[in-house]
């Protein structure tokens, strides 16, 4: 995703890329493929598929993307009905 902002508003717009429906050998040394057609849709997939959300926050302080909601707000309910398997506990890696 791109963004792009309009110099006469105070906005931002995203933008994405089309997938290529025809490239062509180009650029320097006719290394790369340059993409001369695109088609009307962001990504080729095969059968059924659930894309994970993303969000974009901004804010004029850094603590109040911290204390920003957004994520709980738009996230859907939980399935998970049966929380007793849940331990608290060390991890070995750092996320």
């Amino acid at each position: 995703m791109f963004l792009n902002n309009s110099v006469a508003l105070n906005s931002l717009d995203g933008l994405h890329a089309r997938y290529p429906k025809t490239v062509q050998q180009g650029g320097h040394n006719e290394l790369q493929m340059l993409v001369t057609e695109r088609e009307n849709y962001i990504a080729k997939t095969k059968g059924t598929r659930t894309f994970p959300w993303r969000i974009f926050q901004v804010s004029e302080e850094d603590r109040e993307l911290a204390d920003s909601d957004m994520v709980y707000r738009l996230a859907a309910p939980s399935r998970i009905t049966d929380y007793s398997w849940i331990r608290p506990g060390k991890v070995a890696w750092e996320w």
